[in-house]
């Protein structure tokens, strides 16, 4: 019984890093005007989220709008992923402070 629980909170904890991963993707799609990529990450999101977010994003995904309106839309969407769905910073204890020291640790030079 421990196990099969242990496997569960492994694969939440893949969705939420997943999840995280994608919402980074596509703002890096967005920056670069990348609306396609932006709309292949939409619906690969939509494959991993329940409603209302789920048809929000497939809505997001078919949009015949302006980059403006696909960008505008798509922050406002990933607002809400990012408030609605629990992280793994959320949901595990120790989290939160690692993934804080990450952020505040300064990148470091890879040129010489």
């Amino acid at each position: 019984m421990e196990s099969h629980l242990a496997m569960t909170t492994d694969h939440e904890l893949e969705q939420h890093h997943t999840i995280g991963r994608l919402c980074v993707s596509g703002d890096r799609a967005c920056a670069n005007g990348d609306f396609a990529m932006l709309r292949a990450i939409t619906m690969q999101l939509a494959e991993r989220l329940e409603e209302p977010l789920h048809c929000e994003l497939v809505t997001l995904a078919t949009m015949a709008c302006d980059d403006l309106g696909l960008s505008a839309a798509w922050s406002l969407i990933k607002d809400r992923i990012y408030r609605d769905v629990p992280s793994s910073a959320q949901t595990l204890p120790g989290r939160r402070e690692f993934c804080a020291s990450l952020v505040e640790r300064p990148r470091q030079s890879t040129t010489r």
